[in-house]
């Protein structure tokens, strides 16, 4: 029995329109660019204080969690090594990102380097201590050999110490808010992660029956621009997707939208290492027979594929510029923003000021 890390991926900026994301590639500069903040963002952004989020910060607070585990864990006659390794990877963009052009996200020299990075990107070579080969290490658990010596009843107390006896994340936050975190009932590991992260003011905002309500609103906020299916259904992103497609068909593509030809390779880079993969409205399933590996890619197999990847991304990013497909959506998005701030303007004034940590610019 393998112990898989639970990791909380959180970042400051709350709002950002998940179903407009890009396919990994910004437009309107050679170089990325790190958008403005819409009226929204600028609200719930204010809602985090003056903390620097990176890759040092999120690197600090798991280290902090895990002495918290094995502290916790040694209480219940359990040993526990703290794991390097699980932590969240924190994912900058434009601005924020440091190194050369070609390790910046988003970027034209990015796709003209490593495509979407499905194959390799330095970036994430660097975060999960890959080589310049693009090695991957493999998540190694430094606890295994103790769990392993173990009887099964003693393997069985260990997990439910270390996870607690609940099922699913739902359930261990409501068992957290209920106990007070309390690691007899939610686990070692939720303890010390809720410990560690703190009761920011963005979590405790959105746990509060006042603002219940607005914060159900804010999950509607983009439904005039996006339908269920998360498609365009808005005519101005409608026509911007189109635009884009015919600009793409003069290269040899067919694609509806810049994140279906992500999708495309990414279900493809699955398919030649062997899995079956299956894709719905809400994302992609990848599956491989029981009893059977991924299939071990040459060096050559890689690169035949990443050359694809790369003359697709692109393709994507120089037709995303010509269509200014970004720029566009951030005029949107904008748009439908400042609308749901001038009608909930005073629960978020009040949010605000009960909430806030540094002071909102309107």
């Amino acid at each position: 029995m393998n112990l898989k890390p639970i990791t909380r991926f959180a970042a400051p900026a709350v709002l950002v329109a998940a179903a407009l994301a890009l396919s990994g590639c910004s437009s309107g500069d050679s170089k990325a660019k790190t958008p403005e903040e819409g009226p929204l963002q600028k609200y719930m952004s204010a809602l985090y204080g003056s903390e620097q989020y990176n890759q040092e910060f999120y690197d600090k607070q798991h280290a902090k969690a895990e002495e918290s585990i094995a502290k916790c864990m040694a209480k219940e006659g359990f040993e526990y090594k703290p794991n390097p390794q699980g932590g969240s990877v924190f994912i900058p963009s434009g601005d924020e990102e440091e190194g050369s052009e070609e390790e910046q996200w988003g970027t034209l020299k990015f796709a003209e380097t490593y495509g979407y990075g499905i194959v390799d990107s330095s970036f994430m070579n660097g975060l999960m201590g890959g080589g310049e080969e693009g090695g991957e290490e493999q998540w190694v658990d430094p606890n295994q050999k103790y769990i392993e010596s173990l009887s099964e009843s003693e393997q069985s107390a260990y997990y439910e110490t270390l996870l607690g006896a609940q099922q699913s994340s739902v359930e261990i936050v409501e068992a957290g808010q209920e106990s007070g975190w309390d690691s007899n009932v939610v686990g070692c590991q939720a303890a010390a992660q809720h410990e560690t992260e703190g009761e920011d003011a963005y979590r405790a905002a959105s746990e509060d029956p006042e603002f219940a309500d607005l914060f159900v609103k804010m999950q509607d906020v983009y439904s005039t621009m996006l339908g269920e299916d998360g498609k365009p259904s808005n005519d101005v992103l409608i026509k911007l997707d189109r635009d884009w497609a015919a600009c793409m068909v003069k290269d040899g593509y067919d694609f509806e939208n810049p994140m279906a030809a992500n999708n495309f390779m990414q279900d493809e880079w699955g398919r030649t290492q062997g899995f079956s993969v299956e894709r719905s409205a809400s994302g992609s399933s990848s599956t491989i027979e029981e009893g059977d590996e991924p299939k071990e890619l040459s060096k050559k197999e890689k690169e035949k594929f990443q050359e694809k990847e790369i003359n697709t991304a692109v393709a994507d990013w120089r037709c995303q510029d010509k269509v200014d497909y970004k720029g566009t959506q951030q005029r949107l998005s904008n748009e439908v923003e400042q609308k749901f701030v001038d009608e909930n303007k005073a629960k978020l004034d009040a949010m605000l000021a009960k909430y806030g940590t540094k002071k909102q610019e309107k």
